[in-house]
């Protein structure tokens, strides 16, 4: 019984050592590192407690545009989109995927952690995958297809649990 705690103690303890979050959506990229603290439980004990702790918040405010900000030509609009408004979003979208791909390549270039964490829109999650190099994806230890960046901090680690 005890070896047994101890076993599953060691590995929670390992998977969050050294470990960064991603947690994105088609807009919005947040980086958390996970870092450990000490709480009191009681007058001569404490508890090691891991949370994340922001480290950067990057917009893509093309995502945040809309397409007639873009496309400068109403003519003929009657509240459908064409072919070629349908071809500029996929377009947009396949842009923004790419650069949210390279942005998290940089930063787990940059912070070299041991392990990654990933969350992203359900919707978007295959196409990023598509575009993340090899050697990036072999960092990543759990993909979480779901929208959390306006999650809490506190609440994220049980999304990854």
């Amino acid at each position: 019984m005890l070896e047994s705690f101890k076993s599953k103690f060691k590995e929670v303890f390992m998977e969050w050592q050294d470990t960064i979050l991603i947690v994105g959506g088609l807009g919005e990229i947040k980086v958390y590192k996970i870092v450990e603290s000490q709480r009191e439980i009681s007058k001569h004990e404490w508890k090691s407690v891991y949370h994340p702790e922001l480290i950067t918040d990057l917009d893509f405010i093309e995502a945040h545009k809309r397409l007639h900000e873009i496309v400068t030509d109403e003519a003929g609009r009657l509240g459908h989109d064409t072919l070629e408004e349908l071809s500029i979003e996929n377009t947009r979208r396949e842009r923004i995927l790419k650069d949210a791909a390279n942005v998290i390549k940089q930063t787990i270039e940059t912070l070299n952690p041991k392990n990654v964490m990933l969350s992203y829109t359900k919707e978007y999650i295959n196409k990023l995958e598509s575009y993340l190099d090899p050697k990036v994806k072999s960092k990543i230890k759990k993909i979480v297809p779901a929208d959390l960046i306006k999650v809490p901090a506190d609440k994220l680690l049980k999304h990854f649990s």
